[in-house]
């Protein structure tokens, strides 16, 4: 059936507005989070563990600063037992000028049991001497990174994290040599690539670096995820075959979209088993 030119017209203006409006919705998206609240049984905690987890912050000219610091008021209000990030906290060399205006946010993150914090890939864009200032920086800001390192929480609680996978020296050997097997364990990896190379008596493996995809389509999944393993350890609760929980992040990259995968904060109710 031919249509007309203005028909033509009408259903092209109807595509281009569809085509606006989805952009315009993936972009808010992209501004927006959720609170995502799991629990979970762990063997060997005593009591339970309430943990704050954000991970890729991706601080830079597409994440703001005060979206930052509603992520951190948002931590807040939780009132943690500890607070973990896993890497990204920037997204590239450019943004290093503002690294300490980040620290300055990042200080108001507070818990009993502390804030810690792992590299990620983005993280290692900075080179090294920047790379170790930033640490000092974070530490300054309350924040000890954990670089294939542990350390013990509380009686019945340890954690460990190394360092990203990509771009650092991840040792799992080293971060976890000295941990007792009878308490519950905690491990922080930016990459969650790493699952399949955790021992199952590691507990609970936390890490982000997917964003889930960031983008997703109905009935396809996520257009990429940046994992050998595709869709396995995109999101959520995963087996590798140690316990592991990938969070779909808070900031974005390349594009500043996400769609059908919201930036999310996550909060873990850890109790005994």
């Amino acid at each position: 059936m031919k249509i007309t030119r203005r028909q033509f017209l009408q259903r092209g203006a109807l595509v281009a507005t569809g085509a606006l409006g989805l952009g315009g919705y993936s972009y808010a998206q992209a501004h927006q989070f959720v609170l995502s609240e799991h629990t979970l049984q762990l063997q060997g905690l005593k009591q339970p563990l309430k943990v704050v987890h954000l991970t890729d912050l991706h601080y830079s000219s597409l994440i703001p600063l005060s979206q930052v610091e509603q992520w951190v008021q948002a931590t807040q209000q939780q009132k943690p037992d500890v607070i973990l990030i896993t890497g990204d906290f920037i997204s590239s060399r450019e943004d290093y000028p503002h690294i300490r205006d980040l620290a300055k946010v990042l200080s108001k993150l507070q818990a009993p049991l502390g804030v810690y914090g792992v590299w990620g890939n983005h993280d290692y864009h900075l080179i090294p001497d920047r790379l170790m200032e930033f640490e000092q920086v974070l530490k300054e800001a309350g924040i000890r990174m954990l670089n294939n390192a542990a350390v013990q929480l509380r009686p019945d609680v340890q954690l460990a994290g190394i360092d990203d996978l990509w771009n650092g020296l991840p040792s799992l050997e080293a971060a976890l040599q000295n941990l007792n097997k009878e308490l519950c364990i905690l491990l922080m990896s930016h990459n969650p690539d790493i699952l399949p190379e955790v021992p199952e008596w590691v507990d609970l493996t936390l890490s982000g670096h997917t964003h889930g995809g960031q983008v997703r389509l109905p009935l396809l999944g996520a257009l990429h995820v940046p994992s050998k393993y595709g869709e396995r350890f995109a999101q959520g609760m995963v087996q590798g075959p140690a316990r592991g929980f990938v969070s779909r992040g808070l900031g974005v990259t390349g594009v500043p979209l996400r769609f059908l995968c919201d930036a999310e904060l996550v909060v873990l109710h850890l109790l005994p088993v």
